[in-house]
């Protein structure tokens, strides 16, 4: 293979020995599927890039084979980071009955808050498949024309370029004039569709690339910056005279310019998004854990779940823990929590950087403690200060690294509702890195905390605010454990009330 990068469109252009880490690992998807019912196998995941949904969601395209050598098409909403995909929920499946290989190379794109796929079949045409929020897909119905009569295609592959005014399909068809190109795939072209009849307007079909009796059916697109999405395709010599003929043909790389800026891209050439917030409009109550209480955590999963609560753990130590404490993670995660960044040694951190410097505590206690974490597959957004013990710098050094910090209240002794820094307004929650929690553990019902706990509830519920609290172990009064703990009996009852109250549960992941 020979490689080749440019900053002028390919007008110029330097060798490259090899593709870099950063772009290689994006062609190879790393996808972690731990929900039930999930494929054991899954195809074409290179045939559609993920759709962004906002920051941390996407849309993720794939084949699967129900039958055997029959796929049908699907797709998973997924968390993405570090180019890891983690399926949190998959969609419905659709193939077709009159084409051997059923429905196939799938891909997918967003428009106007509608999801749009486009299939590859061997029925002599290509489908089209729509959803509304890119899980349950629409039967697949036949590309037409605008007067309805189907657009003959010989096993071949679509692609849509989208804009923010409208959707342009890149394809291959069956034409008079092209019977001796391999499977007609050559010319290439573009047609605007129409989005309310879902049909090609035929006056707008355009050629992109010319037949010169070389198939152009493997191609790509994406969108480069708001001014133009670009095309690009090889003339491959598939039929066995050509071959034999030593023919070889030419790289085409199309410049497709818009009339009009598409606002589904930045002025700096990132799809909009893939920035985007994930939007919270209710308060809620985010509660976490510290330390590595695992086994006493894994067993309140019920608990958590009776209530549909989601809830954050915080681990030091992270490179010591064994297979079975990694598996207790992922069965958490499993669960709908998440998994933050205690520290590797669960060092103070004001105390070490400024006996040994900033950079020597991001080196010793932050950069191990993540890598540990991302070589389990737990990609970490927060991080909770061990002790509490934190100051304006370290919270500049670490906000560069997690979306979220966690540290305590400036006014431990007061009640939990007038712990003021420990509530957010939701309408602030994206712009306020650190968060200041209360410290939550009673150990009985009758324990004040329970009530003065109820009470900072009902205080975010009525202000539309967001409360922040902590722990550490979970167990009942007469087990054997950390000092620091919440009894199981005080934890229910306040799970119970949030939930009655109709306050939302949110882990440190969920927050912009």
């Amino acid at each position: 293979n020979r490689y080749f990068t440019s900053t002028d469109f390919f007008q110029t252009m330097q060798t490259l020995d090899a593709l870099p880490p950063e772009i290689s690992s994006a062609w190879n998807k790393n996808i972690q599927a731990e929900i039930e019912g999930f494929p054991q196998k899954i195809y074409h995941l290179w045939s559609s890039p993920p759709v962004y949904i906002d920051r941390d969601h996407v849309i993720q395209a794939f084949t699967h084979q129900p039958q055997q050598g029959k796929y049908s098409v699907s797709s998973a909403l997924c968390t993405i980071a570090d180019g890891t995909l983690i399926v949190q929920k998959m969609g419905n499946s659709h193939t077709i009955a009159n084409s051997a290989r059923g429905l196939y190379e799938p891909h997918v794109v967003r428009w106007n808050d509608t999801f749009f796929m486009t299939c590859r079949a061997e029925d002599g045409l290509g489908h089209l498949l729509v959803s509304n929020d890119g899980l349950n897909w629409s039967v697949p119905i036949p590309w037409t024309w605008d007067n309805g009569d189907p657009i003959a295609m010989n096993q071949t592959m679509t692609k849509l370029l989208v804009h923010s005014q409208g959707l342009v399909l890149c394809y291959t068809r069956m034409r008079a004039d092209n019977a001796e190109t391999f499977r007609h795939r050559a010319p290439l072209h573009i047609a605007d569709l129409d989005e309310t009849t879902l049909r090609l307007k035929k006056e707008t079909e355009s050629i992109i690339v010319p037949n010169k009796g070389l198939p152009v059916g493997n191609f790509w697109v994406w969108p480069v910056n708001q001014q133009e999405t670009c095309v690009v395709t090889a003339e491959w010599p598939r039929d066995e005279k050509r071959a034999l003929q030593k023919i070889n043909g030419d790289i085409w790389f199309c410049r497709i310019k818009w009339r009009q800026p598409n606002a589904l891209m930045t002025s700096d050439g990132q799809e909009v998004a893939s920035t985007a917030v994930p939007p919270i409009t209710k308060g809620g109550l985010v509660l976490s854990f510290d330390d590595r209480n695992l086994q006493s955590w894994e067993k309140q999963i019920p608990l958590f779940k009776k209530y549909n609560a989601r809830v954050t753990f915080f681990i030091d130590h992270f490179d010591e823990l064994d297979k079975e404490q990694i598996e207790i993670l992922k069965n958490l995660r499993r669960a709908g929590h998440a998994i933050g960044c205690h520290g590797l040694r669960h060092e103070k951190a004001v105390d070490y950087y400024q006996a040994h410097g900033m950079d020597k505590y991001l080196q010793d206690e932050i950069t191990p403690a993540v890598r540990a974490m991302k070589r389990h597959g737990f990609i970490p957004t927060c991080f909770a200060y061990p002790n509490s013990k934190n100051d304006e710098k370290s919270d500049a050094a670490l906000l560069a690294v997690f979306r979220h910090l966690r540290s305590g209240s400036h006014s431990p002794n007061k009640r939990l509702v007038d712990q003021d820094d420990i509530f957010v307004k939701v309408e602030d929650i994206a712009e306020t890195g650190l968060l200041r929690g209360g410290s939550c553990q009673p150990h009985t019902i009758a324990d004040g905390l329970v009530a003065q706990t109820i009470a900072a509830l009902q205080r975010a519920k009525d202000n539309n605010e967001i409360v922040i609290l902590y722990a550490h172990d979970i167990r009942s009064l007469d087990s054997k454990g950390p000092k620091n703990y919440m009894a199981v009996e005080p934890l229910e009852k306040i799970l119970a009330h949030a939930h009655r109250i109709g306050l939302r549960f949110y882990s440190f992941d969920d927050l912009p």
